[in-house]
């Protein structure tokens, strides 16, 4: 029997002092102590337990506290009742639980693979491995399609000063929208290099390449819409990286 009840969810205490409830009920928290060998103060904290569960309850008659065992049937069904829909609960968030958690704890290994990164959360991530990196970054798209969902002043004091303070380059192939935002605009020597298409890059995503990682963002009109492949591959990176650069070669700076 005490194994049947371990197997019902109560623990090898609960399961004696139960049993012991159900034998002789209702009985004092005395003559538990007696039935049970559980000292007082350690036996109150299975039956409070078992009183969570519904399964005992406190009585008092007279002058006299008992203890007593809930109708079996009643309250066994009454405890499966409230684990199945505790399940049904936790089934139904689930979904959307796992999708927060890759959000938030994507940590690309140190090998080699590839990894899809969501939201704001997703550029932030993509921001601070760049910054681990301390090296030049390169990349093709416009900042319009990034700043619908991540602010050119947030982007600017997690990524822009952070750079400045490592001194790392940027080479930008972009469009001339990025001429009205001032703090983007300006090249600041080496620090900053910008090329640019003859026509505005109206598709909502970006090319972004450094260290040994490619990545591919999308951009729709929220945050929830980001999608960013991570691509840890060294060849890959080194292949784009000369790719875009023969593009940049036939490119023209800005003119004023």
């Amino acid at each position: 029997m005490l194994n049947q009840l371990k197997q019902m969810g109560l623990t090898s205490h609960e399961a004696r002092v139960y049993l012991a409830c159900v034998q002789h009920n209702p009985t004092t928290p005395t003559e538990l102590v007696s039935l049970t060998g559980y000292q007082r103060s350690t036996l109150y904290n299975y039956v409070a337990s078992l009183q969570e569960k519904g399964l005992v309850v406190n009585r008092v008659h007279g002058r006299r506290k008992y203890i007593a065992a809930q109708p079996v049937d009643d309250a066994w069904h009454a405890l499966l009742d409230l684990e199945r829909k505790a399940i049904e609960y936790r089934t139904g968030i689930v979904a959307s639980v796992c999708r927060e958690l890759k959000q938030v704890s994507i940590t690309p290994s140190p090998g080699q693979g590839t990894i899809l990164l969501r939201g704001k959360t997703g550029i932030r991530l993509v921001i601070n491995l760049m910054i681990k990196e301390k090296q030049d970054n390169y990349w093709i798209g416009s900042l319009d399609t990034l700043f619908r969902v991540f602010s050119a002043d947030e982007l600017y004091r997690r990524l822009t000063l952070q750079r400045m303070k490592q001194s790392t380059s940027a080479y930008a192939i972009t469009d001339r929208s990025i001429i009205s935002e001032q703090r983007f605009s300006e090249t600041l020597g080496a620090f900053r290099k910008h090329r640019y298409l003859d026509t505005p890059l109206n598709a909502s995503a970006g090319l972004q390449l450094f260290g040994p990682y490619v990545t591919l963002g999308t951009y729709g009109q929220s945050a929830d819409s980001v999608e960013i492949t991570l691509i840890n591959n060294p060849l890959l990176a080194e292949f784009m990286r000369q790719v875009f650069l023969a593009l940049w070669n036939r490119l023209p700076e800005r003119q004023s």
